[in-house]
């Protein structure tokens, strides 16, 4: 529905389907990516638009399908960067002789939870998120609303105590860009390249995966794919 009603907005008017072209849909595409629209978005939107003209070809509503053809936008290949284990050491023994505990602890919960930057603060995350009893949080995901529960381990466990007897009022209250901030210095420090805050979320679910404590389905839902 998003993508047609998109696509109906390029249009602008009552357009007759047997008069849409490979012109219009280039066009579409082209005017998509002027908007700001990531080639991976126009990607899907494309073939979805594909699959819909096939589906009129197949009822008999049109003989020819004006998508067929129609190149995809080029997508630059994108390289996951998670943290080695050397590399991590070295990031937490920066970060605890800069005698920093609040953001060691901040570092920690995210290598431990596989969170988005926003998703581990205020007013997405505070103590009502943490379930003592069953030994979980719950994760208000900033993309599309969704929720998603993660266990916690030992050491997420006991960090969270901690935190709970020292800051009673919220886990962790960092504003979003200090963060971003804060972590390029340490990634520096530390002698680490090409990494950035995001890079903590990939090191959780890549270790997961080489330690073979969850599958990559497993693994897509705690990330919250």
């Amino acid at each position: 529905k998003y993508i047609l009603n998109n696509f109906d907005s390029f249009l602008g008017s009552d357009l007759p389907a047997d008069k849409i072209t490979s012109n219009t849909i280039d066009r579409f595409k082209d005017n998509r990516i002027k908007d700001g629209a990531s080639p991976s978005t126009v990607s899907i939107e494309i073939r979805c638009l594909r699959a819909l003209f096939y589906k009129a070809v197949e009822w008999g509503v049109l003989r020819t399908n004006p998508v067929k053809g129609i190149k995809l936008p080029k997508i630059e290949e994108v390289t996951v960067r998670f943290l080695r284990v050397n590399e991590i050491k070295n990031l937490l023994k920066i970060i605890q002789d800069d005698d920093n505990i609040d953001f060691l602890r901040l570092v920690l919960a995210y290598l431990n939870t596989g969170a988005r930057r926003n998703e581990l603060l205020p007013p997405l995350f505070t103590w009502d998120n943490v379930d003592f009893k069953e030994n979980k949080i719950l994760i208000h995901g900033v993309k599309r609303q969704t929720r998603r529960y993660i266990p916690m381990n030992k050491a997420l466990l006991k960090l969270f105590k901690e935190i709970k007897r020292e800051s009673p009022g919220t886990p962790f209250s960092f504003k979003p860009d200090f963060i971003t901030h804060k972590i390029t210095k340490y990634y520096k420090l530390a002698g680490i390249n090409g990494a950035n805050t995001h890079s903590l979320r990939k090191t959780f679910g890549s270790l997961l995966i080489q330690n073979k404590k969850a599958d990559i389905y497993t693994v897509s839902k705690l990330l919250g794919h």
